[in-house]
């Protein structure tokens, strides 16, 4: 329900769930509750993987559970960085903070895709 809303808020248009998203949705919520420690979602490509598991499961967790912390690893870091980009616009979205009474959100820092340099 949250990832067919967002995307319509997002995007315009209504997403099309398939048949396969439920079952991802179900196994992200059993990851989110503890009750599943490894997860690995293995369907082939334009299948809203990224869609579901990455941009609106992150930002509904953090919704839930605002100090969560989460590691978004890709092949690309164009790609990680296009994905953390999303999330943070759809935390600042208004449909988001209505959903989850958000009135202010500290979004400052930029995504850079650059790794803090040690010392």
């Amino acid at each position: 329900m949250f990832t067919r809303r967002m995307f319509y808020q997002r995007r315009g248009y209504v997403w099309q769930r398939a048949n396969h998203h439920a079952p991802i949705c179900n196994a992200l919520e059993r990851v989110f509750n503890g009750e599943t420690k490894r997860l690995i979602i293995n369907i082939p490509p334009r299948y809203s993987k990224t869609e579901i598991a990455v941009v609106n499961f992150i930002a509904w967790a953090m919704g839930r559970v605002p100090d969560c912390e989460f590691i978004h690893a890709s092949y690309s870091a164009a790609l990680a960085v296009n994905n953390s980009v999303q999330i943070r616009n759809l935390v600042q979205h208004e449909e988001y903070r209505a959903i989850f009474l958000i009135w202010h959100w500290q979004a400052k820092a930029a995504i850079t895709g650059k790794q803090p340099q040690a010392a």
